[in-house]
């Protein structure tokens, strides 16, 4: 989500702070071309899951804030920041069976292609 639906990917996946710091994650405006570029898809009837390193009690924020940008999503996976993040995201691409999965942390999508995932590392909305 950070970093691949916002320009800026400024929550450190490594890094694990109390849920209540990333509020200020709902200030951070969208990356419109990722979002239309997401709506593109989502009329195409793709479905779109959203896995994020956000901490779980920021789901309810997390969500007002798809809704607020218009964001399209299927399903919202928050599976907290911290260093086996990445493991996080793998066991969740794994249990929903996701096909392609973009991430900004290029660690992350390194082990991901590893584990077999078909895994793009995203650098702006120029897919």
């Amino acid at each position: 989500l950070d970093g691949v639906l916002t320009k800026i990917g400024l929550y450190n996946n490594d890094t694990k702070l109390p849920g209540f710091c990333g509020l200020w994650l709902a200030l951070v405006p969208p990356d419109k071309k990722a979002i239309k570029w997401l709506r593109n898809h989502f009329k195409d009837g793709q479905d779109i899951i959203i896995i994020s390193a956000r901490h779980k009690q920021l789901e309810k924020m997390t969500r007002w804030w798809l809704k607020i940008y218009g964001v399209p999503f299927t399903r919202l996976v928050l599976v907290n920041p911290g260093k086996n993040a990445a493991e996080k995201k793998l066991a969740a691409i794994k249990e929903l069976d996701v096909d392609i999965y973009l991430d900004d942390d290029i660690k992350t999508v390194e082990l991901l292609k590893k584990a077999g995932i078909n895994a793009f590392h995203y650098k702006g909305a120029s897919c």
